[in-house]
């Protein structure tokens, strides 16, 4: 697990997940020159614990959805005064989980704000956010864009990767049957997000990160 740097205030580190081949990723963004937030937390130690705090200290930890939550008590251990911020739909099922004081609907202020714009996505049975880091164009989503590749899987798990539509930029047949009640006002919501600003840059939490012509790749998979 290395963090890379995208952009002066935005890093990523990839990580596996347990038995599971999609892996998992936690995007690094920092604001008001040595905060920093943590979205779909990863729990570091040692040598990239040490390099993660050179960065500045931790301020946010950033819960997107219901399932991006494996290491957020532990990382709130880690940095007990960062606040943990969820949808606020969440809070009953979460709050057995971690601390839930915070939300995106009720505490999404300051410095952060102004350096990250968040959205809920309509359409869906239960809430997932997705970001926009200013300064370097980023979208930053979790589980409503897979993107990945037929190469980056063997076997029986490339031919079910490939039927849940995860080995191409969009949204997964998974996705699509277990979040998305409202096909049209998803579709729509997103449209409208993503039509809002300058995206340059797509960061998925499972998957290839986009570089370049991010945001005609983003219509494309909305609308396919």
């Amino acid at each position: 697990m290395t963090l890379i740097q995208h952009h002066p205030n935005l890093y990523t580190l990839d990580a596996p997940l347990p038995k599971n081949p999609i892996g998992r990723r936690m995007s690094v963004i920092r604001f008001n020159d040595q905060e920093l937030a943590l979205h779909s937390p990863i729990l570091l130690e040692g040598e990239q614990k040490a390099r993660l705090d050179q960065l500045g200290k931790v301020r946010y930890i950033l819960v997107p959805n219901e399932w991006h939550t494996l290491d957020t008590q532990a990382v709130s251990a880690q940095y007990p005064d960062a606040k943990i911020i969820i949808p606020a739909p969440l809070k009953s099922r979460l709050s057995k989980k971690f601390n839930c004081e915070n939300s995106y609907e009720a505490q999404w202020q300051g410095p952060i704000s102004e350096a990250l714009s968040v959205n809920a996505v309509d359409g869906l049975k239960k809430p997932e956010m997705i970001f926009f880091h200013h300064e370097s164009k980023s979208l930053i989503v979790t589980d409503l864009f897979f993107n990945f590749n037929k190469d980056d899987f063997s076997g029986p798990t490339q031919w079910l990767m490939k039927m849940n539509k995860a080995t191409q930029l969009g949204t997964t047949r998974l996705y699509q049957w277990s979040m998305v009640k409202d096909t049209s006002a998803f579709k729509s919501s997103l449209h409208q997000i993503t039509q809002g600003y300058d995206i340059q840059r797509l960061i998925p939490c499972h998957g290839h990160i986009i570089n370049d012509n991010a945001q005609a790749k983003i219509e494309k998979a909305i609308h396919s």
